[in-house]
């Protein structure tokens, strides 16, 4: 399924900007696994608020992801690893 997203924040600048549309698709992952270097949206285990952010190491179902600005991001960093099924789409335009 392919969805359009708002960017919110400055958490991923300079990839995306605060106000851009990114759009994301839901299939990839139920034929393969996410791989490290993807940019994600996936539900945040805090507060269940949708994140976009970037795998930076796996091992094997869970993922940490990070923001690119982490100066700026609220991350794994914060909330430790996410599990796959946390993963509502891929970016796959920006």
């Amino acid at each position: 399924m392919i969805q359009r997203f708002r960017v919110f924040g400055e958490s991923m600048s300079p990839a995306l900007v605060d106000g851009q549309h990114v759009i994301g698709e839901s299939l990839t992952y139920r034929f393969r696994d996410p791989e490290i270097g993807e940019m994600i949206i996936l539900k945040c285990p805090d507060n269940e608020m949708n994140l976009i952010k970037r795998i930076t190491k796996s091992d094997g179902g869970n993922y940490f992801v990070e923001g690119d600005n982490k100066n700026q991001s609220r991350d794994s960093r914060n909330f430790g690893l996410i599990q796959k099924n946390k993963i509502l789409a891929k970016i796959i335009y920006k």
